[in-house]
């Protein structure tokens, strides 16, 4: 498989920027005379390799990041500070593949004293910032969690100490004041207890200015319980973090109802952050702006979402990034009305999207809702596009006791659930309607039920080019990284071919066919229900590269590989693209098969 399922976000850290440590030499001279007494544990951590296949070339997969990195350096970086450039350049240049591969040299750097100062000279917000791009995971993920453990974590009795030792102008000052920084947020509770009218609490406030925009999601997670003098001071120093994406976080202060000067502080904070864009009159209008965002994170989640590819698909899997930003949403539409039924429903369906995605999974939170819940929450998740929160809802309709009164509402959410471009939830829909439920698409059903029943248990693919020689080459490599492969000489006979599957979860297409155009064969693939998600590869002279572009721009979710191909260096190719996983499990594909039968 190509991709590895989203871990869960981790707290957030400062750093020393470029200009600061051009402004702070003498900070920084502190800093190398102590760096010298840091001591780096060893740091294991869980990086799955990005595959092309289930189990084969693992190993290829995991050494192949000169490969991909000549494509873009003539001479590819090796030290730390140069990697994580490269990163930066890579990602400027929307070449995410190459940013993965650096990303992946530096977590084999994990333990190094490279790694440590690297840790000490830039801090922790670049890679922050690498870990709230979705294209760079899970490896940005698994970075940012070395980097935060490479430097000795304090106790908040020590750091407390350091606090008190601020503002001295002596050898244990400096140092407490380095410690502190690189603490980074499990400093901010305990700098922010400092007095300003002190001499140390005079330092403490000067270090959370000075790296208040890295220290901005721990001051966010303090906010609620603070008192209102305090949340004035976080909510004046998140005003001076140029960051537009967490004003909306404040809303909840400015119409929450809270005491008026830390209404009058988020009010001024959000105006700056967001320049004007942003604005609530009143509790009512912050509400509507939260729903958005959160509708809004639940489609984006849905139309990326990484299934786990084996089959040992945990019951409690990790919560996307996305739906960890809905989460926090929520709970701050809830401190504006705790009893808001809009809201309600949206954490409801945030619960059900964090249940399994395994089609044999018992339900869990639909099993604690009514059968006429159950068909609204459904509703809500296949128009949020929220899948794994439909999986959830049907399973629980294959266990309920049908009754009479939830027939027609039920079968009326069943239509539009047999629609859904996820074959997993068009799989469950048609069982569902198998066993009684009224519904009258019974071609849609059949449909389903008899790709279901024929469909082999491995991930689906199609190869379309009008040359023999490609399409042998392509589906033997296939076939070899463990897909069902279908051939076509032509796009009518690849379309047909990949919407008579379960789920194609590649498409292979030859820009030199011509029975349709390659923007109509992507077109056609795109306006289907079966194939609107399916992945395409498309392959073609190197200065096709243009061309496919443009179709990525119409079509989406297209990648492009430059002839010639050949067998060695295809799949190493596509290891670098980020390709997403199959969609479904073979477990996944055995319980729909035998079900449909």
């Amino acid at each position: 498989m190509w991709s590895d399922l989203f871990a869960t976000g981790f707290p957030f850290v400062c750093r020393l920027s470029h200009g600061e440590r051009q402004n702070s030499k003498g900070l920084l001279r502190v800093i190398s005379r102590f760096a010298k007494t840091v001591v780096v544990g060893s740091v294991s951590c869980g990086l799955s390799a990005v595959l092309w296949s289930h189990t084969a070339h693992a190993q290829d997969g995991a050494s192949s990041g000169g490969e991909s990195a000549s494509s873009v350096f003539q001479f590819p970086p090796t030290t730390a500070e140069g990697i994580v450039d490269a990163v930066q350049i890579t990602r400027k240049l929307d070449r995410p593949g190459d940013a993965r591969k650096f990303l992946a040299e530096l977590i084999q750097k994990s333990g190094s004293p490279e790694l440590t100062d690297l840790r000490l000279n830039r801090g922790l917000a670049i890679f922050i910032e690498f870990n709230t791009d979705d294209r760079l995971q899970p490896e940005a993920r698994d970075l940012l969690k070395i980097m935060q453990t490479a430097l000795p974590q304090r106790s908040q009795e020590e750091l407390t100490t350091f606090l008190q030792q601020l503002g001295k102008n002596d050898a244990a000052s400096r140092r407490a004041e380095v410690e502190l920084i690189s603490a980074g947020e499990s400093a901010v509770a305990v700098l922010l207890t400092g007095d300003p009218s002190t001499p140390s609490g005079k330092v403490a406030q000067d270090i959370l200015v000075t790296y208040a925009r890295d220290f901005r999601f721990e001051l966010i997670r303090l906010l609620p319980t603070s008192d209102p003098s305090t949340q004035v001071r976080i909510l004046n120093l998140l005003q001076g973090t140029s960051d537009p994406e967490i004003a909306i976080r404040l809303l909840r202060y400015q119409a929450g109802g809270q005491d008026k000067a830390v209404q009058q502080a988020a009010s001024t904070a959000i105006q700056t952050l967001s320049h004007g864009r942003l604005y609530a009159e009143n509790a009512e209008q912050a509400l509507v702006i939260l729903m958005e965002s959160i509708e809004s994170l639940f489609r984006r989640n849905g139309s990326q979402a990484v299934v786990v590819p084996s089959a040992e698909v945990s019951d409690a899997p990790v919560k996307p990034e996305l739906l960890l930003k809905a989460e926090s949403l929520i709970e701050d539409a809830l401190a504006i009305s705790s009893d808001d039924a809009r809201v309600l429903k949206l954490k409801t369906l945030l619960q059900l999207a964090s249940t399994s995605p395994r089609l044999a999974a018992d339900p869990t939170v639909a099993a604690a809702l009514t059968e006429e819940e159950v068909v609204e929450q459904l509703r809500l998740s296949l128009h949020l596009e929220a899948p794994v929160a439909s999986i959830e809802c049907l399973r629980a309709l294959l266990l309920s006791n049908k009754s009479g009164a939830e027939e027609a509402a039920a079968g009326q959410v069943l239509r539009q659930a047999l629609e859904s471009p996820d074959a997993r939830v068009r799989g469950l829909a048609a069982i569902l309607v198998r066993r009684g439920w009224p519904v009258s698409r019974r071609t849609a059903v059949q449909r389903t039920l008899t790709a279901a029943a024929s469909a082999p248990v491995k991930p689906e693919a199609v190869v379309v080019s009008p040359n023999t020689e490609r399409q042998l080459l392509i589906s033997h490599l296939l076939q070899d990284a463990g897909f069902a492969v279908k051939v076509a000489a032509t796009s009518p006979e690849g379309f047909d071919a990949a919407a008579s599957q379960l789920n194609c979860d590649l498409f292979v297409l030859d820009l030199t066919t011509t029975t349709w155009t390659a923007d109509s064969a992507l077109a056609n693939l795109r306006a289907d229900i079966r194939t609107r998600n399916t992945a395409v590869l498309v392959f073609g002279e190197q200065l096709d590269d243009l061309r496919a572009s443009s179709l990525e721009a119409r079509h989406g979710g297209i990648w492009f590989v430059a002839e010639p191909l050949g067998e060695r260096t295809l799949p190493a190719q596509v290891r670098a693209m980020n390709l997403p996983s199959p969609l479904m499990t073979a477990e996944d594909r055995q319980y729909l098969q035998e079900r449909s039968r």
